[in-house]
């Protein structure tokens, strides 16, 4: 089910013009993009930047997609995918972390097989650019800059020479569906454009309340979480239990969500799957222990989540997934999602700490953010908006405003915005009396208003206003 905003973005997606669907953390950006794919599973491809997000669409990642290293592409690409040949559309999903080299290089064999096919193939790009940016090495950003001939700043995809190009339909989703009060949901979208004044007063919120006794430890660096879940871990004086996860096929090393678990029972695990109505994926539990299945013989783990609700957690397999071109019996071809790969492993984490970057995409009840190591931009709107409630924040060393957002993205979406304002311009115009000469308007006799329209839709639009002056008329007879 959608909003009426999702419902609206939706029907944008279904028009085959190229999109860039954004908006807030918490708005559905992700239940929506899931709903296209599965309406339009046989011709539409999708990838991500990251292998969480993949498995979240049921997809691939970019680099497993377009056979990519993680070093800087040669531009534009130019080689041949036949899956291309029977693809109408092509969904990148965290296109914040999406180099401006790689999707250049991605664009140019979009491009070509365009050329070469005669046709267009949608391209739909989703993310918030407010957020995390694309990891960029020092080795890295020399290389870039000797590619483009100037400086590249943290490499975001708008910043490539393709993105003025695509002639992204903006999407833009503002109805918060994470957040349960509104003060908050409003401090964050300040937050997130630079607003220190509105930072400044989540900090004093935060400092009047401890932290929640099952809070998520938030930091920036994966040292720091780990230091502190071991800390924690090390305080059970309990014996420990390690799974390790099997994988089968073809699996990159970023698509294991987690090659070791190592638990102990009395420890804080969260949920990274969705096992039942009530048992999700976000949800907090405690370790009971292990036990094995009289049925089976697979060993459990046994949980008791802070709903009060226990349950023995089995492995769980995450599968990876390419694409294939296929044939059916009259000849027409289609794409077909195949198995590239499995990973089993119990779907647990431990839940004392994580990193802002492992945090997209959760939904946490409490958390305290360790703040001090915060070192980039988007970092800070991240991590305070994993939080469905403020009372529930508590923040932990000094944030420097510094790290807010970056200069670039705040001109990126500021000429987002003017884009939204020129196509969505209304000018109220009083009609004139009518004219003598000619023929008469089936308009005359109404107030009516210039508006200015995008032309991909202009004969549709008038169609229906043409429709509806005639109902009117014909209520009024």
């Amino acid at each position: 089910m959608f909003t009426q905003d999702q419902q609206h973005a939706y029907d944008i997606l279904c028009s085959g013009r190229n999109c860039y669907v954004t908006g807030s953390a918490g708005t559905g950006k992700t239940h929506l993009i899931q709903q296209f794919i599965a309406d339009h599973r046989d011709r539409v491809i999708a990838c991500a930047s990251t292998g969480l997000a993949a498995q979240l669409l049921g997809g691939t990642t970019i680099h497993r997609l377009f056979n990519l290293s993680t070093a800087p592409c040669p531009r534009p690409g130019k080689k041949h995918l036949r899956i291309l040949e029977c693809t109408d559309t092509i969904v990148i999903d965290e296109i914040s972390m999406v180099r401006m080299d790689v999707f250049d290089y991605v664009c140019g064999i979009i491009h070509n097989e365009e050329e070469k096919q005669k046709r267009h193939i949608q391209v739909i790009v989703v993310g918030d650019f407010f957020q995390l940016p694309p990891v960029l090495k020092s080795d890295e950003r020399k290389v870039l800059e000797s590619f483009y001939g100037r400086r590249v700043g943290y490499a975001y995809a708008f910043q490539s020479d393709s993105w003025a190009g695509m002639r992204f339909e903006p999407v833009i989703l503002k109805e918060v569906v994470r957040q349960e009060d509104s003060r908050f949901s409003s401090l964050l979208d300040r937050i997130k454009t630079g607003d220190s004044t509105a930072l400044n007063e989540v900090v004093s919120i935060s400092e009047k309340h401890p932290p929640h006794e099952n809070a998520v430890k938030i930091c920036s660096l994966n040292n720091d979480a780990e230091a502190l879940n071991r800390n924690c871990l090390d305080q059970i004086p309990q014996d420990e239990l390690r799974y390790q996860a099997i994988v089968t096929g073809d699996v990159r090393p970023d698509e294991i969500p987690c090659r070791e678990l190592v638990i102990k029972p009395g420890c804080r695990v969260m949920c990274t799957a969705n096992l039942s109505d009530s048992v999700v994926n976000g949800s907090f539990g405690t370790v009971i222990g292990p036990r094995i299945n009289a049925y089976d013989g697979c060993e459990e783990i046994r949980i008791q989540w802070d709903d009060g609700e226990k349950m023995n957690v089995q492995p769980a397999v995450t599968t990876v997934y390419t694409y294939l071109m296929r044939k059916r019996p009259d000849g027409s071809e289609y794409i077909d999602r195949v198995v590239s790969g499995t990973i089993e492993q119990y779907p647990l984490r431990l839940a004392y700490a994580i990193t802002i970057h492992k945090s997209q995409g959760q939904t946490l009840d409490a958390c305290a953010l360790y703040a001090s190591s915060i070192f980039a931009p988007g970092q800070i709107y991240v991590a305070l908006s994993r939080v469905r409630r403020l009372d529930h924040l508590s923040i932990i060393g000094d944030i420097s405003v510094k790290c807010l957002v970056s200069e670039d993205v705040l001109k990126f979406y500021d000429q987002l915005e003017l884009q939204l304002e020129q196509s969505m311009e209304m000018a109220v115009k009083q009609k004139s009396a009518p004219s003598k000469r000619g023929r008469k308007s089936q308009w005359d006799g109404l107030e009516t208003k210039l508006i200015r329209i995008p032309v991909a839709v202009e004969k549709e639009l008038l169609e229906y206003a043409h429709y509806l002056v005639e109902q009117k008329r014909q209520g009024m007879a």
